[in-house]
Parts: structure tokens; C-alpha cells; sequence
């Protein structure tokens, strides 16, 4: 799995867009367990490249366990394909969460 780290408006968007371009990658963008109400990996693997799954896999809410367990099956599907995950990030929600996330959550930054 590769991770495509960037800060915001650096042009990660282009880049990536770049990357998906590619036939050997399986992009998946904006990802972080914190976020998976705005940018949900699996549903994204659904959408963009027939990741097979049923409402009852779309557990990501959950708990920061089941995120790692769903990135691992979305790689595996990946790997079926024949194709490099590259995971794109949204690490900066873990300091800058507004709008996205309450005032207060046990991982915000000092």
C-alpha cells in the first residue's frame, strides 16, 4: 500500500487525479478513520472500482479496528486486480476537524 501525503492546497488533488489515471492504481482519496462520514473507503471502493460489498459491510463508523480491517480487504480486492493501492489521506482533519468533526474529539490536537 502506498500513502500519498500532502498539505492542503499543494496540489494533492492534481496528483492524485494523475495517479488514478493509471491503470495499475487503485486510488482511494481524502482517507482517514476519523472521517469516514464524509469520505467513506469502502463506499469508495464500491463506486469506483466494483469493490464488492453489502450495507451490512459498511461498518467503518464502528470502531478505529474495523477501519484497518476494511483497508485491508480493499487492498486484497486491489491486489485481485492486480493493481498498487495508493491511499491518499485527510491526516490535517486530525488537528483541523472544523467543520467536519464536533469542537471536541478524543484525538483533536493540543
Amino acid at each position: 500500500m502506498n500513502l500519498l501525503h500532502h498539505l492542503a492546497r499543494t496540489g494533492g488533488t492534481l496528483i492524485s487525479r494523475c495517479l488514478a489515471a493509471m491503470d495499475s492504481v487503485y486510488l482511494l482519496s481524502e482517507i482517514n478513520p476519523l472521517g469516514v462520514a464524509q469520505f467513506d473507503p469502502v463506499r469508495q471502493a464500491a463506486q469506483w472500482h466494483g469493490f464488492s460489498c453489502k450495507e451490512d459491510d459498511l461498518w467503518l463508523l464502528c470502531e478505529p479496528s474495523a477501519f484497518a480491517q476494511a483497508i485491508r480487504q480493499i487492498q486484497y480486492h486491489a491486489n485481485g486486480k492486480q493493481q498498487s493501492l495508493v491511499i491518499r489521506d485527510w491526516s490535517h482533519l486530525d488537528c483541523a476537524d472544523q467543520p467536519f468533526l464536533p469542537v471536541y474529539h478524543p484525538k483533536s490536537c493540543p
